[in-house]
């Protein structure tokens, strides 16, 4: 009976130091609706599965819970910004994460750098997300990197001397993409023939 309270006391203890544990609040701004949702869903499975394995971080010394606050930007650059601002004013959290596409992250940026909150977009590839900005950065490639590669794959795997491209000028991405695989492939000694906007 000894031994039965002895650790009853102890998971007593150590659920009332669970609940008095600080927390954080991480805003993720994702498409979890929208043409491009399955980005943003895949992302997000991602994330709660790196939350599952490490729900909790340390920051000078102490042990914090994390908590993600997911808001849908719906694909749509406004709902972007607007999300982040609503995370940053309501929801008063201390770090973003997001977006996915590089039209909403250049819009969230603008409201992270002017709220001097930290931001980290997981996938916006163009250079203008973080681009002069002191607290917003990126954990992948930049568009420059990608055209070249996609230059270097034309030319010499596949051997094209000319390429057409075609531009979605209603993204960002797309549009620094082009222009990066454009600059690259010329310079390789490939020529453009033609090149489509929609």
């Amino acid at each position: 009976m000894k031994k039965f309270f002895q650790a009853l006391l102890l998971s007593l203890l150590n659920i009332s130091f669970v609940f008095a544990m600080k927390q954080v609040n991480i805003g993720v701004v994702l498409p979890m609706t929208g043409p491009i949702s399955a980005f943003g869903q895949q992302t997000w499975q991602g994330m709660k599965l790196a939350h599952d394995i490490k729900p909790t971080v340390k920051i000078n010394g102490e042990e914090y819970k994390v908590n993600l606050i997911l808001m849908d930007n719906r694909g749509d650059k406004a709902e972007s910004a607007n999300a982040a601002s609503r995370l940053i004013t309501e929801k008063k959290v201390k770090v973003l994460l997001g977006a996915v596409a590089s039209s909403n992250s250049i819009a969230m940026s603008e409201v992270a750098e002017k709220n001097k909150t930290p931001m980290v977009s997981p996938a916006s590839t163009n250079p203008l997300v973080t681009q002069g900005k002191k607290y917003v950065f990126r954990v992948c490639f930049i568009d420059p990197f990608q055209g070249y590669v996609a230059a270097k794959f034309a030319r010499s795997h596949l051997k094209a001397k000319t390429a057409a491209v075609l531009i979605d000028l209603a993204q960002d991405y797309s549009v620094g993409l082009a222009k990066s695989f454009m600059k690259s492939f010329r310079k390789l000694g490939g020529r453009i023939i033609y090149t489509g906007y929609y």
